[in-house]
């Protein structure tokens, strides 16, 4: 049975969150992971862009304009 507790190492020791349930002894693999986060995470893009677009766009009416050239482009035979 695999089991993850998450834990913080300090001073050569390795403190868990909490005690893993069911477990007297067992043998365990230790991943130390990255304070500072190199990738940024999903919710920290959320808003990402939410400054850096113009206050008079209206990105629903280019993507409208898209998707109506290519329904034009497609009924017309030019997409082959």
């Amino acid at each position: 049975m695999l089991t993850t507790v998450e834990g913080t190492y300090k001073d050569g020791k390795i403190e868990l969150a909490e005690t893993p349930v069911g477990l007297e002894q067992a043998k365990v693999l230790v991943t130390f992971l990255p304070t500072a986060t190199t990738a940024r995470q999903p919710q920290v893009l959320y808003g990402a862009w939410a400054d850096r677009m113009p206050a008079d766009s209206d990105i629903d009416s280019a993507l409208n304009a898209i998707r109506s050239d290519w329904i034009q482009e497609w009924e017309n035979g030019d997409h082959e």
